[in-house]
C-alpha cells in the first residue's frame, strides 16, 4: 500500500511540475500546506481530476477531540485519524461519508487514561448507505494510543475493522 502511495505522490508531482512547466515555470507558492490544499491533476481518458496535498505527501488527515461528557463526531473524507485529546465520558463516531474506496479511518485514544466501554462507532446512512460488518459499540479503547482502524471497501458498501 505504501508502494502504491509513492507512486501515486511521484506521479502527483510530476504532474504538479508539467503543469507549472506549461505556463512557463510561473507557479504557486504555498509555505505552510495544511494538507486539504487541491490541484488539478490530469486523469483516466483524458481527464482533470483534484488531488489533495496531502495525497502528494502521503499524509493523514486527523482531528483532535477535547475533553467532553457525550461527543459526537462525524468527521469529513479528509480526516483518517480521530484523536482523542482529552477524557471522553461516552464517544459516538461516525465513520466519514462519503468515503473511498480503500480508504482507512482510525479512531484513537490519545490519552493517559483507558476509555472503558464507552466508545461507539456507526457507518453512515446517507449519501452511500455504508455498513459496519461487525458491531462496535460500547468498546473499549486503552491508553496511549489504543485505537481501532477500519478500511472501507466500495463495492460492498462496508467498513471492516482491519485492527
Amino acid at each position: 500500500m505504501k508502494k502504491i502511495a509513492f507512486w501515486l505522490g511521484t506521479l502527483g508531482l510530476l504532474f504538479i511540475g508539467a503543469a507549472i512547466a506549461q505556463q512557463g515555470g510561473q507557479g504557486i507558492q504555498i509555505t505552510t500546506p495544511t494538507g486539504s490544499e487541491q490541484v488539478t491533476v490530469i486523469g483516466v481518458s483524458p481527464q482533470f481530476e483534484w488531488v489533495n496535498i496531502a495525497q502528494l505527501r502521503n499524509a493523514t488527515g486527523y482531528q483532535t477531540v477535547a475533553t467532553g461528557t457525550t461527543v459526537t463526531s462525524a468527521p469529513t473524507y479528509l480526516v483518517d485519524n480521530l484523536i482523542a485529546i482529552g477524557a471522553i465520558t461516552t464517544w459516538n463516531v461516525t465513520l466519514p461519508n462519503p468515503a473511498i474506496d480503500g480508504e482507512i479511518f482510525s479512531v484513537v485514544n490519545g490519552t493517559g487514561s483507558a476509555f472503558t466501554t464507552n466508545t461507539t462507532v456507526t457507518a453512515a446512512t446517507t449519501p452511500q448507505n455504508q455498513t459496519l460488518a461487525n458491531s462496535f459499540s460500547s468498546q473499549t479503547l486503552a491508553a496511549n494510543g489504543g485505537s481501532a482502524e477500519f478500511t472501507y471497501v466500495a463495492s460492498t458498501a462496508t467498513w471492516y475493522r482491519v485492527r
